[in-house]
């Protein structure tokens, strides 16, 4: 049977109110000596809280989800693992959530987790639907936190963090440019998703800037998946015209690496290409990938500080604001080459 506060209490000869306080963290006059006796002895009867109980009294669960559209691509995984562990330091536990970029499933995983009391929910939500609005209604009028990431849900008002997309966009079409290219394709991500349109419109922006305009047959819808930017990549390389390739995220980058290389056209020196993320494996790559880089450590603590002050009676900030956005930089390294 497991122990309890009692169980540590009559021990020790203690109160089980004074060693409830000791171990849930709470100033208690007491001296030192007694508070690492009284924890000492909780682990040698390995004595864990009724999670169920604690919440209860103290109306949170001390869980948080994280809604991310798919765990397979690296920058998610990242993500998870930086949110997880700044939750860490605040004695939140992560619930990790992935959808496939399936709406349905976002939709599900709501309502799952206003049953299942999560005190606040960290969203990278894949698409329009108005179910998404009632849904996010019913979780806000639950009192579970909602803090948005990468896109805002029409007709709501909850804080919203992310990447400034059209500025990483922009920086992309400019690196390639400035370097002599001027008939550039881009793999975009899902032209339905906020960060999709955005990059591309970035990218745009920045060829218009340089007076070289980009028509649509340069312009190749993918998923942010390999495998998409895979095949765009050997349609592309097919395309003598074609100098320069933006691909909206690393993960599309890699495919045509390997789509490049096939058809002879080897990347930084047959075809120049920038990527978005800036994964960890970018600058392990042959030749290493020149990438736009998000703040991913810094956007998920901020997402964290933001979802915790918001449950702790904390003003949060504007859904559609400016001040939600981080802006990204780009890492320049061997994949663009220099045309004279």
């Amino acid at each position: 049977m497991a122990a309890t506060l009692k169980d540590i209490a009559q021990r020790l000869n203690l109160s089980a109110a004074t060693v409830s306080m000791i171990l849930n963290n709470k100033s208690v006059r007491i001296p030192k000596e007694t508070e690492e006796l009284v924890r000492r002895t909780a682990r040698e009867l390995n004595y864990h809280p009724n999670r169920m109980a604690v919440s209860l009294v103290t109306k949170r669960t001390m869980n948080v989800a994280l809604i991310v559209p798919d765990i397979q691509n690296t920058f998610f995984a990242e993500l998870a693992k930086y949110v997880g562990d700044y939750l860490k330091t605040k004695q939140y536990n992560l619930i990790l959530c992935s959808t496939n970029y399936d709406v349905q499933d976002d939709i599900r995983l709501l309502r799952m987790l206003r049953a299942q009391m999560v005190d606040g929910i960290i969203g990278v939500f894949t698409g329009e639907d108005p179910e998404y609005t009632r849904e996010i209604e019913r979780v806000l009028a639950d009192k579970i936190g909602i803090v948005m990431m990468d896109k805002v849900v029409s007709g709501v008002t909850t804080p919203y963090v992310g990447t400034d997309n059209f500025y990483g966009g922009r920086l992309a079409g400019r690196h390639l440019v400035e370097n002599g290219h001027r008939r550039i394709a881009v793999i975009t991500g899902p032209l339905g998703s906020v960060s999709g349109q955005q990059r591309l419109a970035g990218c745009r922006a920045a060829l218009e800037e340089a007076g070289v305009t980009l028509d649509a047959s340069m312009i190749y819808e993918g998923d942010y998946q390999y495998d998409t930017g895979y095949e765009a990549g050997k349609k592309i390389a097919q395309r003598e015209d074609v100098t320069a390739v933006f691909a909206c995220n690393d993960m599309m980058a890699y495919g045509v690496y390997k789509a490049a290389q096939e058809a002879g056209r080897p990347i930084g020196k047959e075809l120049s290409l920038v990527g978005f993320d800036d994964l960890r494996f970018s600058s392990m790559l042959e030749i290493p990938l020149t990438s736009v880089r998000q703040p991913v450590r810094e956007i998920a603590a901020r997402a964290v500080d933001i979802l915790l002050g918001n449950l702790a009676g904390g003003a949060g900030e504007p859904a559609d604001g400016v001040g939600g956005l981080t802006p990204p930089s780009l890492v320049v390294r061997e994949s663009v080459v220099r045309l004279a």
